[in-house]
């Protein structure tokens, strides 16, 4: 019986600890396209796998004053896709408009994954429509609280 017990509260634990890391890392639905797969994005992290489509989806806790650069406008912004993984979103304003966002918000994110000289790696080309750019015709978008902006 003492032993019926001990099995049981290991399993209990077990699926209390890797319950969120299991919601945080594979394909989920949560977002408004349903095409979140943050494991993808995790997968394309570890081997540094640039230029790669992603979608996330997540919690904000970061969010940076725009930045004009040579191409528009840029908003970084920092979703937590996993229980110790942080993804960083470039977000073109000039092209999506303002986006309206703050710390706490639920983002889904369809871009690109990148890495770039330093070794940072993000998500970028979220405002791309399919077939624009010759390098990238995967089209991308960001949802902020169910606001999609494209």
């Amino acid at each position: 019986m003492v032993l019926a017990r001990s099995l049981v509260a290991r399993a209990l634990a077990a699926i209390v600890i890797l319950a969120p890391i299991t919601a945080c890392s594979g394909h989920i639905g949560n977002g408004k396209s349903g095409l979140c797969d943050n494991a993808g994005y995790l997968a394309a992290r570890k081997i540094s796998h640039a230029r790669t489509e992603v979608t996330i989806c997540g919690t904000v806790v970061r969010v940076r004053s725009v930045r004009r650069t040579r191409s528009g406008l840029h908003r970084w912004f920092y979703v937590r896709i996993a229980p110790h993984v942080v993804a960083r979103v470039i977000a073109d304003e000039s092209v999506l408009g303002p986006l309206l966002i703050r710390v706490g918000d639920k983002a889904e994110v369809q871009g690109r994954f990148f890495r770039d000289r330093d070794g940072f790696d993000g998500i970028d080309w979220t405002h791309r429509i399919s077939g624009t750019h010759s390098s990238w015709s995967t089209p991308g978008f960001v949802v902020i609280n169910g606001i999609e902006y494209r």
